[in-house]
């Protein structure tokens, strides 16, 4: 068919064309010098990438894009264990400055405690209390916000006995005129504003009923002081004087509070001096009383 002589034509050109081409391959082949490890490490690359992209890909910008953003991240890393060891080094350098500061803190509440077991010590024998002792026990432990001292406040109430907790070894009354000491020494710098003194004059009378008002008269110069007492001596020292009652209304017990003026204060100092039979000269002696708490 002469449609197809053309078509045969071309095949042998291209046949021989082919046979030329491949020979020269070969003889390109034959003249390169082909190192088989480097053949091997090149197929083994080009495996790692193929793994690679099917983990990161599936472009190779996608896993040059994770590459860089390890890279980043590596370097941060890096930058923190540097950190930590400066902080290290801080954290050691501020430890040392507060243990020092600490034990500065500690050595300065020690001489504080001997200044302060001082005064409360003559403030007790001012109440006629000079057996009783009180010890500022100081013991050192950890590190904490308030440094590094445990302290605790001991009283022996009796010559011979060993210093305890207040609570332990103190009576109410007892307990009452140990605060009073306690309160007059650090009355300036106590943020408290009102002091309690329920029955501090128990087991007293006398020169050292007259002892303890005295200083609650002291410490009500810088504080509200109310005290419930049934002695003369200490209800004359006070500025304002309420009599509680207790009276039965009906069925009932009625509890009255009422403030008094001068002459009721003349007439009950007087009644807890002498009872209910009040004399003329039972009133003089209030009233003078009343007179020689006002000079103090």
């Amino acid at each position: 068919m002469t449609e197809i002589s053309p078509i045969y034509d071309r095949l042998s050109s291209a046949a021989i064309e082919m046979e030329d081409i491949s020979e020269e391959i070969g003889s390109l082949l034959d003249s390169l010098d082909i190192d088989p490890k480097r053949y091997d490490y090149l197929n083994q690359r080009s495996d790692e990438l193929r793994r690679i992209m099917k983990k990161y890909g599936p472009e190779l910008d996608d896993v040059l894009t994770t590459l860089e953003n390890s890279q980043n991240e590596l370097d941060e890393l890096s930058g923190a264990e540097q950190s930590l060891d400066e902080l290290n080094k801080e954290k050691e350098r501020l430890l040392a400055e507060v243990s020092k500061k600490a034990k500065a803190l500690s050595d300065h509440r020690k001489k504080a405690g001997e200044r302060f077991v001082s005064q409360v010590t003559e403030e007790l024998e001012f109440l006629n209390m000079p057996k009783v002792k009180l010890v500022v026990q100081q013991k050192m432990g950890k590190l904490t916000i308030n440094g590094m001292d445990s302290i605790e406040f001991l009283i022996s109430a009796n010559l011979g006995e060993e210093p305890k907790p207040i609570a332990k070894i103190a009576s109410g009354g007892e307990l009452s005129r140990i605060m009073l000491a306690l309160k007059n020494v650090i009355a300036e710098k106590d943020s408290i504003g009102t002091l309690i003194f329920d029955e501090i004059d128990t087991g007293v009378s006398g020169r050292a009923a007259q002892k303890i008002g005295i200083k609650l008269k002291q410490i009500s110069r810088l504080r509200q002081v109310l005290c419930v007492t049934h002695l003369a001596q200490m209800a004359v020292m006070a500025d304002n004087h309420l009599l509680i009652e207790k009276n039965i209304q009906g069925d009932r017990t009625v509890t009255t509070v009422r403030t008094l003026d001068h002459e009721q204060r003349k007439y009950e100092i007087a009644r807890i001096m002498g009872g209910e039979n009040i004399t003329e000269l039972m009133l003089e002696n209030a009233e003078q009383y009343l007179k020689d708490a006002d000079n103090m």
